[in-house]
């Protein structure tokens, strides 16, 4: 019996292609962006980072749709500020082809 390239038991998974990274497409994933991912931005915003993550998941996925609540937002620019990143509260709304999912 000789052996395919193939089995039946293993798929190879097709790569994702090489390229720049996708470009956030609501606010709270641009600020996650720029605080360099959920963890900083979680100790930035003082909250857990199952927080971060909410604010990142859709509406229709209980979470938040890409808006970060007014809470957090003072905590998270002014530790992020004192850090050297760039935030102000004019970050919080949507850019150009950003939107609240």
């Amino acid at each position: 019996m000789s052996q395919s390239a193939c089995s039946a038991y293993y798929v190879p998974r097709a790569r994702a292609p090489a390229g720049p990274a996708p470009r956030p497409r609501t606010p709270a994933g641009r600020i996650v962006r720029l605080c360099g991912g959920p963890g900083p931005t979680a100790a930035f915003a003082e909250v857990t980072v199952k927080t971060v993550y909410r604010w990142l998941a859709r509406v229709s996925d209980r979470g938040t749709g890409g808006r970060i609540p007014q809470a957090a937002q003072a905590r998270l620019v002014a530790n992020a500020q004192a850090a050297g990143i760039p935030i102000d509260f004019v970050d919080f709304a949507p850019r150009a082809g950003e939107a609240f999912q």
